[in-house]
């Protein structure tokens, strides 16, 4: 779902999908407590240059990427509580992955 090219990274995954085979995804929604984190985000960042990878958690971003290849398309949602010692603890985890993020080599910051 962090693919820059989200079409490429769809038709590769029915590329290598036996016939007949499964592709299974796990994906934020942007209704979803990620989704909206992005969306106030979004408010303050400079543009992406990628649509969000939020999107792939909706039914209708995945009939657009696998629409035309898949024989059919199921979605089920589940909802999933993860629970934090404090706000502050939230904090510094987002902290600690963003850092993680801009630190990683090859990455611009």
């Amino acid at each position: 779902m962090f693919t820059p090219n989200q079409e490429t990274a769809a038709a590769e995954m029915l590329r290598v999908c036996r016939p007949g085979g499964k592709v299974g995804l796990a994906n934020w929604t942007p209704r979803g407590f990620v989704g909206q984190m992005f969306k106030i985000l979004g408010k303050y960042l400079p543009p992406a240059s990628t649509r969000s990878p939020a999107l792939w958690g909706t039914r209708e971003r995945l009939v657009e990427l696998f629409g035309s290849g898949a024989g059919a398309i199921q979605t089920e949602r589940r909802n999933f509580i993860f629970r934090y010692r404090s706000p502050a603890h939230f904090i510094d985890g987002v902290q600690d992955l963003l850092r993680a993020d801009c630190e990683s080599p090859g990455r611009a910051r």
